[in-house]
């Protein structure tokens, strides 16, 4: 991923039980760095919709993302869709 790139994933993960209903707001902090990187923190949303468990990584390559790389990671999040 380039310097200052940003990276979604979307999973739909089988684990037991029910989540909250899925909110698709960027945390505040990120839960971890990327794996095997320093530089990449993750950001990461869980919950239920349409009957399905959701799991969604941020990555966002900078060390102390900017302003408008969250904002930039914030409209791609609000632009995901189910159903």
């Amino acid at each position: 991923m380039p310097k200052g790139g940003i990276a979604v994933s979307v999973t739909f993960p089988d684990a037991p039980g029910s989540r909250k209903p899925l909110q698709l707001r960027l945390p505040r902090r990120p839960a971890v760095m990327l794996e095997g990187t320093t530089d990449t923190p993750e950001y990461r949303i869980m919950g239920r919709t349409h009957g399905w468990n959701v799991s969604i990584s941020i990555d966002i390559r900078s060390s102390h993302p900017t302003a408008a790389q969250l904002d930039e990671a914030q409209r791609v999040v609000t632009s995901i869709r189910f159903g």
